[in-house]
Order: C-alpha cells, then sequence, then structure tokens
C-alpha cells in the first residue's frame, strides 16, 4: 500500500528544519485550488525559496497543479512534485548548494 502523502510531506518537513535549516509554511490560498504544498525557504549568502508538491508514490500533478506551477515557475521560483524524502533531501542539497 503506498504511504499516504501526508506522511511524506511531515517526515520532508522535519529533514528540512533540522539537516538544512529550513523554515516552512503550508500554502493555503483561500478560494484557489492547485497551489504547491509548502513553501521552503531559509537565508544564507542569498534567500533560497522553492514551493514542494507532494505526492504519494506515483501519482503525478492535476492539469490545474501544472499550470500554476508553470506560473510559479515563470516568475523565477523552482516547483518541485516529490513522493519520497530521498528525492527531497537531494532537492534540498542542490536549491542550496546552487
Amino acid at each position: 500500500m503506498p504511504r499516504l502523502e501526508a506522511s511524506i510531506e511531515d517526515n520532508c518537513c522535519k529533514i528540512a528544519k533540522d539537516k538544512y535549516n529550513l523554515s516552512n509554511i503550508k500554502v493555503v490560498v483561500p478560494g484557489e485550488k492547485g497551489w504547491p504544498d509548502r513553501l521552503f525557504w531559509a537565508r544564507t549568502t542569498e534567500i533560497i525559496m522553492f514551493f514542494v508538491e507532494f505526492k504519494r508514490k506515483g501519482e503525478t500533478s492535476s492539469k490545474l497543479q501544472r499550470e500554476i506551477h508553470k506560473q510559479i515557475r515563470e516568475s523565477g521560483i523552482d516547483v518541485y512534485v516529490l513522493d519520497n524524502e530521498e528525492d527531497f533531501e537531494w532537492t534540498c542539497h542542490c536549491e542550496i548548494h546552487t
């Protein structure tokens, strides 16, 4: 049975805080659907900011989510769709060390 999205999200938030010193918030946009689940950020030598949409293993984003992700990316902010902690850790590493 695939793990719940919430379990993956919770684990990734803990990894972000404990291992990478990243802050995050749950994204809730009243009256709008399709926004990524979380916004992560940190200030190192520059500001690091990226969105993550968490999915169960093998799930994909909806058409509406893909459209919103595209709009966010066009504004210069990265959006990742992830279904496991290992990919999340790699994403954090790459965002911080880019």
